[in-house]
């Protein structure tokens, strides 16, 4: 009985330090990631933004309204994060979107160089 308790008490113990380790793993993550933001230009952290599976469509229409100041290669790489963002969300053939976002779809697809 007595090691029963004994037993019961470390994996108690055990989960608690796997429990606390894990904690402390996600907060240093979370303080690197701010980190890398706080050192990125305002453009880059829009460029990022766009791949961070939080956003919303508002954000990604935002981003994409000032895209036309974005250098050439964040240019491209925030149209590539919008173009796998409006596909996922079934918004990027012509069939399926309105005449607004397929006007977007194209803009994108001119800054990739895609044809179509």
């Amino acid at each position: 009985m007595v090691q029963k308790i004994a037993l019961e008490k470390r994996e108690v113990v055990e989960a608690a330090r796997k429990k606390s380790e894990e904690e402390d793993r996600k907060r240093v993550e979370e303080e690197e990631r701010k980190a890398k933001l706080a050192a990125m230009s305002p453009e880059e952290r829009e460029v990022a933004l766009l791949s961070d599976p939080s956003v919303t469509e508002g954000q990604m229409v935002q981003i994409f309204m000032r895209l036309d100041h974005f250098s050439e290669p964040n240019r491209k790489l925030a149209g590539g994060a919008m173009k796998d963002f409006w596909l996922s969300a079934g918004k990027w053939a012509k069939k399926d979107c309105s005449k607004k976002q397929w006007v977007k779809a194209q803009k994108i697809k001119s800054i990739l160089e895609i044809e179509g």
